[in-house]
C-alpha cells in the first residue's frame, strides 16, 4: 500500500474519532469505511470512494448539505450551471458575499448519484469535502494534513 493510501486511512480514522462518540450508532459509516479499505487495498482509484465516505460521515452527523437543490433559491441543481458552496449554508445560486467555493452543477449531480468523480468533478468534490471538514472542526485542518505538510 502506498504512503498516501496509509495517510488516507489515518484521515478517515481521525474523522470517526473527532466526529463521533465511542458508542454512537454509525453503521453506515463503518460499512463505507470497510468499502473504502477494500478499495484502498486494490490498485484502483480511491478518491471517489473517499468523497462518498466523507459524505456518509456528514450524513451520520446530520450536517450533510443538500446537493441537488440550492439553499438560497430552492431551485434544482442543473448539471450545466455553476453554483457556489458555503459549509454553513449549502449550495447557492448566488455568491453575494463573494466568499463561497465555486462548484459546477455536473459535480453536484455526480455526487448526488454517487458516480465516479474524475477531473474537475474530483477536484471540486475534494474542495467541497475539505471545506465541510474544516467548518465542522471549527476552522482547523485535520491533524493528518499537518503530517503530510499540506
Amino acid at each position: 500500500m502506498c504512503l498516501l493510501k496509509a495517510f488516507t486511512l489515518l484521515y478517515v480514522n481521525e474523522l470517526i474519532i473527532k466526529f463521533f462518540g465511542e458508542n454512537d450508532p454509525i453503521k453506515d459509516v463503518y460499512k463505507n469505511y470497510a468499502e473504502l479499505q477494500r478499495i484502498l487495498g486494490s490498485a484502483g482509484d480511491y478518491q471517489s470512494a473517499l468523497r462518498y465516505f466523507e459524505l456518509t460521515v456528514f450524513e451520520a452527523m446530520g450536517v450533510q448539505p443538500t446537493l441537488d437543490t440550492t439553499a438560497d433559491t430552492l431551485v434544482s441543481v442543473s448539471d450545466s450551471e455553476a453554483y457556489f458552496f458555503k459549509p454553513s449554508i449549502g449550495i447557492l445560486e448566488n455568491n453575494s458575499e463573494g466568499d463561497a467555493l465555486k462548484v459546477h452543477g455536473e459535480t453536484l449531480c455526480l455526487l448526488t448519484k454517487k458516480a465516479k468523480l474524475n477531473g474537475r468533478a474530483g477536484k471540486e468534490a475534494k474542495l467541497l469535502a475539505q471545506a465541510l471538514v474544516r467548518h465542522h472542526l471549527d476552522g482547523k485542518e485535520p491533524n493528518v494534513r499537518r503530517l503530510l505538510g499540506k
